[in-house]
């Protein structure tokens, strides 16, 4: 399989451009604590930009620290600048106009959710994954999304030999739907 997408890579030179492009824009991000993105997550992060779906945010998961499987932020660019608007009005006590910005934030990050929907259902659609392991777009604020394993959301319930188990199968899971997305993007699929 990885020989077929290195082939698919070699017959689109422009594309292959485009990522190595991305994957060196990825290389040069940081968080707000200096961070670079996680290595097992960039891939990721690249394809989702390539094929249209903005990022904010990702993380490979971890067992000790920070968020328990492998996620990544979506939310609208247009969202994100209407967001300043959205704080001035709220300064500014004006609630129905910071009502209508709102509503268009919402609309906005729900739209580049929705992006990910025909993706999702293309590569479950011949996979046999138990679905606590499957990846689902979880709803956050302000219509924003995380794709994350479903079983995230039940970390805290779980024993540490449980969670030991699952977080190699979560990243396992995203690392597959990371050469499903590649695979998307070079035209293999």
């Amino acid at each position: 399989m990885q020989e077929q997408l290195e082939q698919a890579e070699n017959d689109n030179p422009d594309k292959k451009q485009k990522w190595e492009e991305q994957m060196k824009k990825i290389e040069g991000i940081t968080d707000g604590l200096g961070k670079t993105i996680d290595e097992n997550i960039k891939e990721t992060v690249a394809a989702l930009n390539l094929l249209g779906i903005n990022t904010v945010g990702s993380c490979d998961g971890h067992f000790d620290r920070g968020h328990v499987s492998p996620w990544v932020n979506i939310e609208s660019d247009e969202a994100i600048r209407l967001a300043k608007t959205a704080r001035e009005l709220e300064l500014a006590d004006r609630t129905a106009e910071l009502k209508g910005v709102a509503d268009e934030i919402i609309n906005l990050n729900l739209l580049e959710r929705g992006k990910l929907v025909d993706y999702l259902e293309e590569f479950y659609a011949n996979r046999q994954t138990p679905y606590i392991k499957r990846l689902v777009i979880q709803p956050m604020h302000w219509g924003k999304g995380r794709i994350a394993s479903q079983g995230s959301d039940f970390w805290d319930a779980q024993d540490k030999e449980t969670r030991s188990k699952n977080l190699p199968e979560y990243q396992e899971e995203m690392h597959d739907f990371t050469q499903f997305l590649k695979e998307k993007y070079f035209g293999k699929r």
